[in-house]
This record gives structure tokens, C-alpha cells and sequence, in this order.
């Protein structure tokens, strides 16, 4: 079984390719995935335009909600949440305070009122730095997300991407896989890089998968 911790930000499109790559190799391969707020307002948040800005400060809202779960419910929601946040900011294009509320209805309508308050909690936010502490303890500052760390028995390796701008399907997301896993077992391996020249994509068959009421 291979260890890793995955970092997001839910309103992140490149984020969110890269998370959805990691549920489709977790179909045929064991892997055991802590999934981490990181809040790129929080980090980038003098240099945003307003606009973007401001997504992302909702995003920030989202990321509250997970850690108030991640508190009550021991991580056991933490999947769910960023799932069906994500498909709402990425195949719906709804940054809204009524997606949030729906997913919430949706996700864990027992504990519907406490989640939702958790928000506007700003106390919150000391977890979600200590969680992009933990990140930068292993892969510096200089970086975005997703950020992939594996653990291999006391110690950690991890690095910024992949940068996917769309989600592996099959052997080709094994083939990532594999490539991935490699290059991070190797000590000074930094960097690979190359200009993107296409956005995003985000999965359009994700809607389609069964997502039940958990709590």
C-alpha cells in the first residue's frame, strides 16, 4: 500500500484534474490517500485580481467546512466534500453560496446547520496553515498546488504536480502513476517542466458516478 498525501485547493482546475487522476489510479492500485487543505488565497492572495480573488475566498469558506468535518467526523468526509465541491465549481461553474448549501445537503444533512455555520469561521483557518505548513516542511515555499507527498516509512518525499490539464484515463493514468511515484523516491529530484499551452478540462463523466448521503 503506497501512503500519499494530496494538497488541494477546491476552487484549483489543475487541482482538481490531478485529484480525479488519483481516484481513477485508486481503482486497480493500492493507494491510501490523506486528502490536505491548502488555501491558495491564503498564500497568493496580494498578487489575485479581485475577481480571482474573491473565487477563491469562497474556496477558502469550502476548505473551513472540510476541516470542521475533518475535526467531527475524523477525516471520513474529507473525500466527499472536495468531491462534490469540486463538481460544482468545475462542471457546473458555481461558486455559490446556494452549491455550497446543496452540498451539504447532500453530503451530510445530519450535521447540516453546523457545517454550514463553519464557513465563517475564520478560527478555522489555523488549521488549514497548519496543513500548508505540513506542505512546505517537505516541499519548500516556492510552489503551487496539487502537491503529492509520499510517505515512506519515517520519511517524506513530494514535489508540486502533476500539472494535468485533463484526467488520465486507464493505462495511461497508471503510466503517470508509475512516473510520479519514481521520480519521487529519488532524493534530488526537483523539477520537470515545460509551457502549458492549454487550460484545463475538467472530467465531464464525474456527474454520472454515485455519490450516496454519508452522515
Amino acid at each position: 500500500m503506497t501512503k500519499i498525501q494530496f494538497y488541494f485547493d477546491p476552487g484549483c482546475p489543475w487541482c482538481w484534474n490531478a485529484s480525479r487522476w488519483i481516484k481513477e489510479v485508486q481503482k486497480t492500485q493500492k493507494v491510501d490517500v490523506e486528502w490536505m487543505s491548502f488555501s491558495l488565497s491564503m498564500k497568493n492572495g496580494d498578487r489575485m485580481n479581485k475577481d480571482y480573488l474573491e473565487k477563491f475566498k469562497k474556496s477558502q469558506e469550502m476548505l473551513r467546512i472540510i476541516e470542521a468535518a475533518k475535526e467531527k467526523y475524523n477525516g471520513k468526509l474529507t473525500d466527499a466534500l472536495y468531491t462534490e465541491f469540486g463538481i460544482k465549481i468545475h462542471n457546473d461553474k458555481d461558486f455559490s453560496d446556494a452549491a455550497i448549501s446543496e452540498v451539504l445537503k447532500n453530503v451530510c444533512s445530519i450535521d447540516y446547520d453546523e457545517l454550514l455555520e463553519a464557513k465563517n469561521n475564520d478560527e478555522l483557518d489555523k488549521r488549514i496553515r497548519h496543513s500548508m505548513s505540513s506542505a512546505f516542511d517537505v516541499v519548500g515555499k516556492d510552489v503551487g498546488i496539487p502537491i503529492i507527498v509520499f510517505e515512506d516509512g519515517n520519511k517524506k518525499l513530494g514535489y508540486f504536480g502533476p500539472v494535468l490539464s485533463q484526467v488520465p484515463i486507464g493505462k495511461d493514468a497508471i503510466n503517470v502513476w508509475e512516473g510520479v511515484s519514481k521520480l519521487a523516491s529519488y532524493n534530488h529530484f526537483f523539477e520537470l517542466k515545460r509551457t502549458r499551452d492549454e487550460s484545463a478540462t475538467a472530467p465531464k463523466n464525474i456527474k454520472d458516478e454515485p455519490r450516496p448521503n454519508i452522515c
